[in-house]
């Protein structure tokens, strides 16, 4: 698992994340699809006013295909 701050482009050790049921429901609906097509790498969920988006990447150790130089980083070494 990694936790990338985007807005500040430092990664986390720890992160508390609080949902709403119906945000919970999307992103367990969200989370399913990835599971069931291979293709999706990504999904991402936001708030009413996409003031916050939690976005989830699925990935690899072994095949890091279409993630960006800074992702390959983060996955190699969580730095």
């Amino acid at each position: 698992m990694r936790i990338h701050d985007t807005y500040n482009d430092q990664t986390l050790r720890e992160l508390s994340l609080f949902l709403t049921t119906d945000e919970i429901a999307r992103l367990y609906g969200l989370l399913g699809s990835m599971l069931g097509d291979i293709r999706a790498k990504e999904t991402s969920l936001g708030d009413e006013s996409y003031e916050h988006v939690l976005t989830v990447h699925r990935y690899s150790p072994s095949e890091s295909t279409g993630f960006t130089p800074r992702q390959k980083q983060l996955l190699e070494g969580d730095a």
